[in-house]
């Protein structure tokens, strides 16, 4: 029962405030609200630990319940009161769609799946542990937000009447760790497996969210048909089966906010701003990474926001800010998120640039995924039937691409092992570059795709 409340109170208090916001939208149906409003409620529960960790000195399953329940309670009279604003219409369904019922089966037999293989996997992996788990474990059991500090600084540190815990990332997001503290908390022990139910929860938050950006813009099969495919990348499901790591957070936050970014470069619609910004925070909050990649998105949101003179002006001067950023960096010697110029090694390794492109296009994980992004992409280019949102978004994957692209044959982890990380780094654009895959196959396929309703898409 602890389990299911720690899952689905952040689930109904977030979907039931986005569903009060959408009172001035066309762009929203059942699905997306759902599909954002575990992020946000997860986004809500994270602040309440750490204010009631500062305020009352300790973490309070029964306060925040308490206070998601009411938050969910509030915009629940809200959506009420606006009934025939705000809540979708259900259409009734006067013949049934074999080929979709099938579908759904195959996503639902895989998700049941991977929630079974989640629920008695132990942690596998070092870095489960080292940054994630041993955090968790220490808050859990404390019952606040003990502070940790890097090896080096405990050995010599004199602990007399202070608990100071060390770690080697002691600066890392608490997003990841403080979601599988709050399940403990509900559950009232600690379970190395079951404390990780957030990632099936959010694997299935980013395919509602995923079916219900995609069924604004195509059919009803073809956007089942896109869900099955991403529902079907083997290393998303692998990070789901093997919860632990933040890259599935990575991953859901940036997918979420590349497609409300796509979906309000094209409607214009302030309430995707707001998905938007609920994607840029989970990804932000999750993982150093996830924040240089949130930087990624930057560009498309000028290219949206900005006149197109303007927009080539900022795009120079960001560039040249870049580059002076990185001449200070590599000639001042400071550290940047832990890391220096000395430590990253800049260089660049030509040996790395075949194997490299070889883990996207040869080596397995991603089905033909990276083929039907690249091939539709040269497509639409070629026939120019890219239009502006799909421009931005895509704007967007390709800095993001060309900045790991750089880490991986261009500093230190070309080099020493680090080739073995680029799948778990492409896996935080899988569900964004999938997204505007299908997007843009919609535009090219035409008919076969038949463009979806706005308001009232309950299926």
């Amino acid at each position: 029962m602890g389990l299911l409340m720690a899952v689905a109170l952040p689930w109904l208090a977030g979907s039931a405030l986005l569903a009060a916001a959408a009172t001035r939208s066309d762009r929203y149906n059942v699905w997306v609200i759902a599909g954002y409003g575990l992020p946000l409620g997860l986004l809500i529960t994270v602040f309440a630990l750490r204010v009631s960790s500062a305020v009352l000195s300790g973490f309070s399953f029964a306060v925040i319940a308490g206070l998601l329940l009411l938050v969910a309670l509030v915009a629940v009279v809200v959506c009420l009161r606006q009934r025939q604003r705000v809540m979708p219409s259900v259409p009734r369904i006067q013949k049934v769609d074999w080929l979709v019922v099938v579908l759904l089966a195959v996503i639902v037999y895989r998700f049941g799946h991977l929630v079974v293989g989640a629920a008695v996997q132990p942690l596998v992996g070092a870095d489960t542990w080292w940054f994630w788990a041993s955090k968790a474990r220490v808050w859990y059991e404390t019952g606040y937000l003990a502070p940790f500090v890097p090896y080096a600084q405990w050995i010599v540190t004199d602990h007399a009447g202070t608990m100071v815990y060390a770690d080697p990332k002691p600066g890392y997001p608490a997003l990841v760790p403080l979601s599988k503290t709050w399940i403990a908390l509900a559950m009232g022990r600690w379970d190395e497996a079951l404390t990780n139910a957030m990632w099936p929860a959010l694997f299935a938050a980013l395919l509602f969210a995923f079916y219900g950006q995609l069924r604004l813009v195509a059919g009803q099969r073809y956007s089942m048909l896109l869900t099955a495919l991403l529902a079907g990348i083997p290393l998303l499901n692998m990070n789901v089966f093997g919860a632990g790591l933040a890259d599935l957070f990575v991953a859901v936050g940036f997918g979420l906010a590349a497609m409300a970014l796509y979906q309000a470069a094209r409607s214009g619609d302030r309430w995707q701003w707001w998905l938007f910004g609920i994607g840029v925070l989970l990804c932000a909050w999750a993982k150093l990474i996830g924040l240089l990649l949130v930087l990624c998105l930057v560009p498309g949101v000028a290219l949206v926001l900005l006149p197109r003179r303007i927009w080539w002006w900022l795009m120079g001067l960001g560039v040249a800010m870049i580059m002076a950023v990185a001449v200070t960096f590599v000639i001042s010697g400071i550290e940047w998120l832990g890391m220096t110029a000395d430590y990253l090694k800049l260089s660049f390794h030509g040996e790395t640039v075949l194997p490299f492109f070889r883990r996207i296009f040869v080596e397995e994980g991603w089905h033909l995924l990276w083929y039907g992004f690249l091939l539709g992409v040269v497509a639409a280019l070629w026939r120019r039937s890219m239009d502006q949102a799909a421009v931005a978004v895509g704007l967007s994957l390709v800095c993001a691409f060309a900045f790991l692209a750089f880490v991986f044959t261009s500093t230190i982890f070309a080099t020493r092992g680090g080739q073995d990380a680029v799948p778990r780094h492409l896996l935080h654009l899988a569900p964004a570059a999938l997204f505007l895959s299908a997007v843009i196959w919609s535009r090219l396929l035409g008919g076969a795709a038949k463009l979806g309703v706005q308001r009232g898409t309950a299926y």
